[in-house]
């Protein structure tokens, strides 16, 4: 072809990779794989809290090296477990924590939640100890005070658990309200109240015993019957029922 001496713009100056460019992001996505393949080798045991968080978070963050971030919530919050259960505000004040980061944690925590209850459903909560055990595991990853109700059949089976109340959870009115809504969606007439002490033990306040009690006689009205209010905190799980608190 002859030349004629025209030249386009892209000719004069053509396209540059940037600066280590390709070669960062093919060593970050090769950084990637091997991180990988260490875990499929070799499993969990392998690898450092910082690393599980790190290949955790190759989901939520598809572009980005998660390294510092994965060191970052570990130091914040302690462990896995302090990370999977951190409240979602303090998780978005950690830089580098993406909207769909957070979620994924919630999500990663709910999930292993909803494992061990699903291990559980169907189960007779016929004795104090099974009680016990059940809210202990229902509560395990909740760092909010939460109020909920568990529907039993007759012969004391676990119908159904969900969530009443949060924050406030014993606002008698509107308890008693939500229990009824709930126990004629589950089909049950007979139920257990639960809340946890996030920070603290598992006592029964005045409060609690004087709110329970109001519970109890305004779900007579309906025909419902309260046969246990479970409170777990930091020291384990006591039954207000076993403790003689339950009713006067």
């Amino acid at each position: 072809m002859r030349d004629t001496g025209f030249c386009t713009a892209s000719d004069r100056n053509p396209p540059e990779t940037p600066m280590g460019g390709e070669g960062m992001a093919n060593e970050h996505q090769g950084h990637r794989q091997r991180m990988r393949e260490r875990y499929l080798t070799g499993g969990l045991d392998l690898l450092q809290p910082h690393e599980i968080m790190e290949l955790l978070l190759y989901y939520p963050i598809m572009q980005k090296n998660t390294n510092p971030l994965a060191h970052r919530l570990i130091d914040t919050f302690g462990s896995l477990e302090g990370v999977l259960t951190a409240d979602p505000e303090e998780l978005r004040k950690i830089e580098g924590m993406t909207p769909n980061a957070v979620v994924f944690c919630q999500l990663l925590r709910d999930v292993f939640t909803r494992i061990r209850l699903e291990r559980r459903s169907g189960d007779a909560l016929d004795s104090y100890e099974r009680v016990r055990a059940y809210f202990t595991d229902y509560f395990a990853m909740r760092k909010n005070e939460v109020l909920c109700a568990a529907f039993l059949a007759e012969d004391l089976h676990l119908m159904r658990t969900c969530v009443i109340a949060e924050g406030d959870p014993l606002t008698v009115p509107v308890t008693v309200r939500k229990i009824v809504e709930q126990a004629i969606y589950a089909g049950s007439s007979t139920l257990i109240l639960a809340h946890n002490h996030p920070a603290g033990i598992a006592r029964a306040s005045a409060d609690d015993i004087h709110s329970t009690r109001r519970i109890a006689e305004a779900l007579e009205v309906f025909s419902m019957r309260l046969v246990d209010h479970v409170i777990v905190g930091t020291d384990g799980a006591m039954s207000m029922q076993e403790s003689g608190l339950l009713f006067t």
